[in-house]
């Protein structure tokens, strides 16, 4: 049985007290590291500002990204398991509403899946069970979603044939949590689905394949 530990942000086995990677750590070793002193004194030249200026405006966009996100996920998931609509994001929940991505009678909100023996765990937003199959929905409200990279980027080994972008790495983070439930479960992996709030918010469906062979591929490179 698994455990999120909110103090230390990190799943942890009740049994074991073994530290288990999340999905998202996980891809994150993956892509190449964001060069912040080079990129934050070049964005400070163009606009005229101090580096220390340009790090603390992309603080601060990023602490508010972060809090809205979770106000929308949290206002999903009482919607899902409650039918309320909270005024503030009612629109939002109605286009969310609109996709009829999933019958929420039956969607697991907040899912914890994880496997054991690659130590690795995660927390999908929506899983919806059918019995045989399962498909599987995140919510995502980040300013940008690109379906490839701006900057010819690619993923290192042994994915560096993807381009370096949000669809794909949110394709894998799907990927990875259908592969962890299809282990708990047995049953056959259906619909991966990016529910991407755009910034007029509303709510856009972005299908992936399901990348098994990449999935086995991080994680025996991982492991090994």
């Amino acid at each position: 049985m698994l455990k999120f530990d909110k103090v230390k942000h990190c799943y942890r086995n009740i049994h074991t007290n073994e530290e288990y990677t999340s999905a998202t750590t996980l891809i994150g070793k993956f892509k190449k590291k964001f060069d912040v002193e080079f990129f934050a004194k070049k964005t400070a030249d163009k606009e005229g500002i101090t580096v220390e200026e340009v790090k603390a405006k992309w603080q601060k966009i990023n602490s508010d990204s972060k809090v809205r996100g979770s106000s929308i996920h949290s206002a999903i998931d009482e919607y899902n398991k409650t039918g309320e609509k909270p005024q503030e994001f009612k629109d939002i929940l109605d286009s969310l509403e609109s996709l009829k991505l999933y019958d929420r009678s039956i969607a697991k909100c907040e899912e914890l899946v994880y496997n054991h023996n690659y130590r690795l765990a995660g927390t999908a937003d929506c899983i919806e069970d059918l019995g045989s199959t399962f498909n599987v929905y995140d919510y995502k409200t980040n300013k940008k979603f690109n379906l490839y990279s701006q900057y010819n980027s690619f993923f290192l080994d042994p994915v560096a044939h993807l381009s370096d972008c949000e669809y794909n790495a949110y394709s894998l983070q799907l990927s990875l949590y259908a592969y962890m439930y299809q282990s708990m479960t047995g049953k056959r992996v259906g619909k991966l689905g990016i529910a991407y709030l755009d910034s007029d918010n509303k709510f856009n469906v972005y299908y992936s394949p399901y990348l098994l062979t990449d999935v086995q591929k991080i994680l025996n490179y991982a492991k090994n």
